[in-house]
């Protein structure tokens, strides 16, 4: 299936959707950390990111507009999730 890279400071979410994607058949690398993610991606260009907005250090718009200015990332599908709520 899928190689997902999951960035997200939030620990009880990183083992949610670990599972959840380990489960459906997909390889998953795990980021606790922006900058991390990042370079793990740079790295290895996975076929999905799923990125949560608000983290400490650098944020998910950041580390977006990062993964667009790549050319080994520019076209990698990017799930943005926040529990930020809008109005």
């Amino acid at each position: 299936m899928a190689r997902i890279l999951v960035i997200d400071d939030d620990s009880e979410y990183l083992e949610m959707i670990n599972l959840l994607l380990q489960r459906s058949g997909h390889q998953v690398s795990l980021s606790a950390e922006g900058e991390e993610g990042l370079e793990m991606a740079l790295a290895e260009p996975p076929d999905l990111v799923i990125l949560d907005v608000m983290m400490p250090g650098v944020t998910g718009y950041e580390i977006c507009r990062r993964l667009r200015a790549q050319p080994e990332t520019a076209c990698v599908p990017i799930i943005i999730l926040t529990a930020r709520g809008q109005p």
